[in-house]
């Protein structure tokens, strides 16, 4: 980078929004927006601020579309957003399945037949991660219960950038879930055993992670009414419950950058 220390510490403090607004109007920080070194330093900044947005979706059958909607925090307004591109795809193509520290995990809802139908993305950056298919030769295609966590630290706690597990039937209505981890320097899911958490329902989409543990809520004691109150922030109306996707405003990498919208 070609500034000094003291503005490479200053610029990297800033959301992606607001670093993306000077790359436009200056060609030195379009320069350094994309150097390794930069980008990692800006995505741990922003791992140690409060959430500045946040994606609503109402709860569905994965394959039919639940339009997400993007809502940003009072006070962020003019410092946090991703581009109308990313939020047109999201709204036409993808269906949220979790989002960790800049990074949203989607599955394509669409009747057409593709090759991939899950994909990480970076909403601010623009940039796509298509990934393999974990249900090949299985139809019809399963609901994908998805455990998605990026590496919040300098210290690695994964063996990649992210972690992506995906938890699937092994039959129809089964407690059984098989559970698969993706391998990114290979590219293919493996088999890590089965999983049964008996009658309980687990909402998947709730999940926390702390000191390598994941934690899983149940619905046991929820009741889709106390969801009504989203309506005062939902531009549609509410018939059972929300999902809520926290989303930071990062420059976390995210594919190649040469990796087209998977439409």
């Amino acid at each position: 980078m070609a500034f000094n220390g003291e503005l490479f510490e200053i610029f990297s403090q800033l959301p992606a929004k607001s670093i993306f607004k000077l790359a436009s109007v200056a060609k030195c920080c379009d320069e350094f927006s994309s150097e390794d070194l930069f980008v990692k330093k800006q995505s741990q900044n922003m791992v140690h601020k409060n959430n500045s947005a946040f994606f609503m979706q109402q709860s569905s059958y994965q394959m039919f579309m639940g339009v997400p909607e993007f809502h940003v925090m009072p006070g962020e307004e003019n410092s946090s957003g991703v581009s109308n591109k990313s939020l047109d795809f999201l709204r036409k193509f993808g269906r949220l399945l979790g989002s960790s520290n800049g990074l949203v995990c989607c599955r394509k809802a669409s009747e057409k037949s593709i090759d991939n139908e899950l994909f990480i993305c970076n909403p601010a950056t623009q940039r796509w991660l298509c990934i393999p298919d974990p249900w090949r030769f299985q139809e019809p295609k399963p609901v994908c219960n998805v455990v998605f966590q990026c590496n919040m630290g300098p210290s690695d706690e994964f063996p990649s950038n992210n972690f992506l597990m995906v938890l699937q039937p092994t039959e129809f209505w089964s407690s059984d879930l098989m559970c698969k981890i993706y391998s990114p320097a290979e590219g293919i899911w493996e088999e890590r055993g089965l999983i049964n958490f008996g009658a309980r329902r687990i909402l998947f989409e709730s999940l926390v992670y702390q000191k390598g543990v994941f934690y899983f809520l149940s619905d046991c004691l929820t009741s889709h009414w106390t969801w009504k109150r989203a309506e005062k922030v939902c531009s549609h109306k509410c018939w059972g419950s929300v999902l809520f996707h926290p989303y930071s405003n990062t420059l976390r990498p995210c594919g190649d950058g040469a990796t087209p919208d998977p439409k």
